[in-house]
């Protein structure tokens, strides 16, 4: 299994995801699409955003 693979199970709160230096530039969307009470892994938090990007706009 690759690094990148590993941390991807890796399961982290919200607070930590938003120190992340992966989302540096998306923290508002992270803190806009990611529940307060957030327990999970970066693709569960990429999944998320890819989501919001694709809604419609009202």
């Amino acid at each position: 299994m690759t690094t990148k693979k590993m941390q991807e199970k890796i399961k982290f709160y919200k607070a930590d995801i938003l120190t992340a230096k992966k989302y540096t530039d998306k923290r508002d969307l992270v803190e806009a699409v990611v529940p307060k009470d957030f327990y999970g892994t970066l693709e569960d938090v990429d999944s998320l955003i890819k989501k919001f990007m694709k809604g419609k706009v009202k």
